[in-house]
């Protein structure tokens, strides 16, 4: 594990990233009790890491994957969240009408911008990985910060991504070079029965 003080950790779920990650050094992995990778840390640049929940890491373990890297959490300065939930999770009367959008929480100890994305408004929740890391900064007194990406569609496509491309561009300084999104029969829209 890594023991330097790190000035960014960004915990992601999503994807897309991966397109990013390919070129970086994979710092630590870490894998369940079954000897299956399901999370990776990258080291982006000097001191920003980048730890990637895999698609296959089971949900119910996130406060166990937490413990697991608590050290490396609590020598990081600053920590970023990204999850991504279906737009019928969002609990509101004024539901934006785009495909895709952000919310963000944060820890007491966190400068958030008000004009960067609006706040999570209650009755709303957020949970696994993403949540678990928020509450452990709030705890311990850290800067945290959890974006929530709300998405309409099954399938992420250059108009769905503007926000969290947005978010890689401003909070890690990281160009995607041509991302490539998946086309398929439902990108068209939400099949309803």
């Amino acid at each position: 594990m890594m023991r330097t003080s790190m000035n960014q950790l960004i915990f992601n779920i999503l994807p897309l990233v991966v397109q990013y990650l390919y070129s970086k050094t994979e710092a630590c992995i870490i894998e369940d009790e079954n000897q299956k990778k399901v999370s990776v840390i990258y080291h982006i640049d000097k001191q920003k890491y980048m730890c990637m929940i895999l698609p296959q890491f089971d949900t119910r373990n996130a406060g166990k994957l937490i413990n697991q890297i608590s050290d490396i959490i609590q020598i990081s300065e600053n920590m970023i969240s990204i999850i991504c939930l279906h737009i019928s999770q969002f609990q509101n009367t004024n539901i934006p009408e785009i495909p895709s959008f952000l919310r963000t929480l944060v820890t007491k100890n966190e400068n958030f911008k008000k004009w960067e994305t609006e706040l999570l408004e209650q009755p709303n929740i957020v949970f696994g990985v993403g949540a678990g890391v928020l509450s452990y900064a709030e705890l311990m007194g850290m800067s945290a910060k959890l974006y929530v990406f709300y998405i309409d569609s099954l399938v992420l496509d250059s108009k769905c991504a503007e926000p969290i491309i947005q978010i890689l561009t401003n909070e890690i300084s990281c160009t995607l070079q041509q991302p490539k999104f998946i086309e398929n029969s439902f990108s068209k829209g939400n099949l309803y029965m």
